[in-house]
């Protein structure tokens, strides 16, 4: 992400728009939440939700078991040079089950597991679903914020 993008964001401007996360809670919380909502999006995305209203197609896709693991090898192979073979991709429905995916996978029960904190909070229960030893790093900030 370019510094330039991530600093030209205001409070002031996020507590202008329609939404809960910047309007739900009392001005003295900063709501950080996982989703970066925040950003512009992607044109890519914004056209390709443009072609899908004019053509009002408003259903669910006509995807393949394979189209995603499919698309997620490509994007590896052309951004990184990675070979990713799509039989290696599992597709989740959502962060909290692929963090809890990984964690089983890459650790056995009761491991110590690191979390940077302060952190997204349902992060601190999927490593008490799965048996985890929580280890909490705090983050340290510097002179630049960051």
């Amino acid at each position: 992400m370019q510094d330039q993008l991530f600093d030209s964001l205001t409070e002031e401007q996020l507590r202008s728009r329609n939404t809960i996360k910047w309007n739900y809670f009392a001005p003295d919380v900063l709501p950080l939440w996982v989703a970066e909502m925040d950003y512009p999006t992607a044109p890519a995305v914004r056209d390709g939700v443009r072609r899908c209203v004019e053509n009002e197609e408003f259903g669910y896709p006509p995807f393949t078991e394979d189209t995603l693991p499919r698309a997620t090898a490509d994007w590896c192979r052309q951004r990184y040079d990675w070979q990713v073979r799509p039989d290696w991709v599992r597709v989740v429905p959502d962060v909290l089950k692929g963090m809890e995916v990984v964690v089983n996978f890459l650790t056995r029960p009761e491991s110590p597991v690191v979390l940077p904190v302060p952190a997204y909070m349902p992060f601190f229960d999927v490593l008490q679903v799965t048996g985890r030893q929580r280890i909490e790093i705090p983050m340290v900030r510097q002179d630049s914020g960051r």
